[in-house]
């Protein structure tokens, strides 16, 4: 089980998400700005927080490296559309994963495993990728 923190302008979007996660046992939380996320870090730590890359008010990039910067190992960014500077800019700032939309629940849950045993295993620890499918 993961502890993932879903950064999106979009009510509708964190609700999908957070269905995903709850389905398969994840722990999720879902806010809209940084100032949210910045207000729940206290009380949720995440393993890795999945930020949409355009938001009303704020720029994903930014929030990425603001996580990071904050302690939290894992930032996949989300996008509706492919583009290979975003990529560049991602790796540049410590951002592990682009994620497109849209994408099925079981694409996403394949990447969320992925990010958490490479994680595991740097911190020398075992992740069983596909205990929490649905």
């Amino acid at each position: 089980m993961a502890n993932i923190l879903i950064i999106d302008d979009s009510c509708l979007q964190r609700e999908h998400l957070l269905g995903v996660l709850c389905r398969c046992e994840h722990q999720g939380m879902a806010v809209g700005t940084l100032a949210d996320a910045e207000s729940v870090l206290g009380e949720f730590v995440p393993d890795l927080a999945l930020i949409e890359l355009i938001l009303f008010q704020q720029n994903g990039f930014q929030l990425g490296k603001a996580l990071l910067d904050l302690g939290v190992k894992n930032v996949a960014l989300m996008v509706a559309r492919y583009q290979q500077t975003d990529e560049i800019w991602a790796q540049k700032l410590g951002i592990r994963r682009i994620i497109v939309r849209p994408i099925s629940s079981v694409n996403l849950l394949e990447i969320i495993d992925s990010l958490m045993a490479e994680t595991s295993l740097r911190a020398g620890n075992e992740f069983l990728p596909g205990v929490n499918k649905c």
